[in-house]
């Protein structure tokens, strides 16, 4: 988990400039100095979106085309006894992305940003890869900021390559048959409200069109200059307007009759410092504490155990003006953790099966959980898999079973590849994970004895969810 700090997430819905700076190539903007430690930058901030994209999605071209903004990138699955899935990413001047996966059953939206850093990448059928390198970056995050994907863009062959969401496939820059499969699911970019009236809100979506509720419902298209929006009704044709402060957290807006109102942005709360911490149980193993410290005073904990996070009663905490010192009032017990070089520390006691625990919490980096395969016949048996490669499988009541190492290949075909080994299995097997090519991942485990067999699964969207897909 990253941390983020609320002058970092403040400043940046207050950036405004995307379309000013240059349609295809948004420049990152630094983080306010603060005297807390430094954050870890945001990858593509959220902010509102500063020029009104095409109310429909672009033509389909008739041939290749030039430029990441002209069209669409394209890749077709076609898995085995399935029909075909078109999948397709529309980058649009403004610096809004929009991607649609399996045929329009998945999508999201944010914003995107292009780096002048080359990312590598692999093509090709199995026995004849080639080896290229893409000569820019895109960094694309959804709309509440948190990462989506780096891909790698590749300007000589006009692709999209090492999309992440997809299996690292890529995506070409090429003409589509069937115009109708290019459909966009308008995604709020951002939303102002009327003195906490969640009825009353004006939503602007990534595509240029917006729905208003305030005193009456309109919908139609929205363009800007600056931080002046003009709304154009799309049934009587009228034009009104609503203007962003400097920060963009409030909008002076005035209806289609003249009347006059502030409304408020709604934003997500803003996680401010992120605690993870580890222990070892005697009976279930390692035990990992995440706190997630929110800037409206919230702090969300969750505990993970035998491969399954389980949130537990939080609580609230504080940060002092100096940015040095946290206090935390957690199921009644009051905490302080100081800054210790560029990192928050505490000890932080809590009982799990009857067992009290002391985890070690800090904000620095800490491994974390990437995936979990269950048991289908007996849920208590998992297989945890960590960030650092490691891997431990559990039965619950009895502990950590046997541990091992992990790795997936996400670029050797439509569907990754597991290598998964374990150091106890029966006469030594490896674990083989295979898919139905439908719903899962899954493998056959044995003890050395022959004994606790049991097909443990890792679902698609699961295993989607982990890396990050999704609305």
């Amino acid at each position: 988990m990253r941390k983020r700090w609320i002058a970092i997430a403040l400043s940046a819905i207050m950036i405004l400039g995307l379309a000013a700076c240059g349609a295809k190539e948004a420049p990152a903007t630094p983080a306010p100095e603060v005297s807390a430690p430094t954050a870890e930058p945001t990858e593509s901030p959220t902010k509102a979106p500063t020029e009104a994209p095409a109310a429909e999605p672009a033509p389909v071209p008739e041939g290749p085309t030039e430029g990441l903004t002209a069209g669409i990138f394209s890749y077709l699955m076609k898995p085995e006894g399935r029909e075909p899935m078109l999948n397709f990413i529309h980058f649009y001047d403004s610096g809004v992305f929009y991607a649609s996966l399996y045929g329009g059953s998945q999508y999201a939206a944010g914003f995107y940003e292009v780096k002048e850093e080359s990312k590598d990448y692999e093509t090709g059928p199995e026995g004849s890869v080639e080896n290229l390198t893409a000569n820019k970056t895109i960094v694309l995050a959804k709309v509440d900021g948190s990462p989506y994907a780096t891909v790698g863009y590749d300007e000589a062959n006009d692709r999209i390559a090492d999309f992440e969401p997809l299996y690292n496939n890529e995506f070409q820059h090429d003409y589509q048959p069937d115009p109708s499969q290019i459909e966009e699911q308008g995604v709020t970019i951002s939303e102002y409200m009327l003195d906490g009236d969640t009825y009353s809100t004006v939503q602007l979506k990534h595509n240029g069109t917006f729905i208003d509720t305030v005193g009456s419902l309109i919908e139609g298209q929205w363009t800007n200059d600056g931080n002046t929006y003009t709304l154009t009704d799309a049934d009587s044709g009228k034009s009104y307007s609503m203007a962003l402060s400097g920060d963009a957290l409030t909008a002076a807006y005035t209806s289609v009759d003249g009347l006059e109102f502030t409304l408020a942005l709604i934003r997500d709360a803003q996680i401010v410092l992120d605690f993870n911490g580890s222990a070892t149980h005697s009976s279930y193993g390692d035990a990992h504490m995440d706190i997630e410290c929110y800037d409206n005073g919230e702090a969300k904990l969750t505990l993970t155990v035998g491969g399954a996070g389980n949130p537990i009663p939080g609580g609230a905490w504080e940060l002092d003006e100096a940015g040095t010192t946290a206090t935390f009032d957690i199921d009644g017990q009051e905490y302080t953790s100081v800054l210790e070089g560029d990192n928050f520390t505490f000890d932080y006691v809590f009982a799990v099966g009857g067992e009290e625990l002391t985890f070690k919490m800090s904000t620095a980096s800490e491994v974390t959980l990437s995936y979990t395969f269950t048991g289908e016949g007996n849920s208590k048996i998992t297989l945890a898999m960590y960030s650092d490669g490691s891997c431990e499988l559990n039965y619950e009541g009895m502990g950590t079973v046997t541990t091992g190492t992990w790795s997936v290949d996400a670029s050797s075909g439509p569907l990754p590849k597991w290598t998964v080994e374990l150091e106890k299995t029966f006469e030594g097997q490896p674990i083989e994970v295979t898919s139905d090519y439908a719903t899962k991942f899954s493998f056959a485990f044995k003890n050395e004895s022959g004994q606790l067999e049991e097909t443990l699964s890792l679902s698609f969207g699961d295993y989607q969810a982990a890396n990050g897909e999704g609305a």
